[in-house]
């Protein structure tokens, strides 16, 4: 009984100090950054590449987020992305 009480006062007393010890934040370099891949290669954003005779060009997935992902879109002539155009409803299926 004297060691279980013993034990319980240590680990109130120790927590504590454990509590007020600051995680350390340690960074290596840069943080990685939002690229489109093709054929093993990186592109960054605004990459242009003609395949299959049609332009496409690395830009963000949904152009209203700011750290959205990148995706390969097909581009008109002046490499500026095509995107859907976006409808006032919502469909539910």
């Amino acid at each position: 009984m004297k060691f279980l009480l013993g034990l319980i006062t240590i680990c109130l007393i120790s927590l504590p100090s454990l509590a007020k010890t600051p995680a350390e934040l340690r960074l290596y370099g840069e943080l990685p950054k939002q690229v489109c891949w093709y054929q093993g290669q990186s592109y960054s954003e605004g990459a242009l590449l003609i395949q299959f005779d049609m332009l496409f060009v690395c830009a963000p997935k949904k152009y209203n987020e700011e750290n959205s992902k990148l995706v390969w879109l097909k581009a008109d002539a002046s490499g500026n992305p095509i995107r859907p155009e976006i409808s006032d409803k919502i469909r539910v299926n």
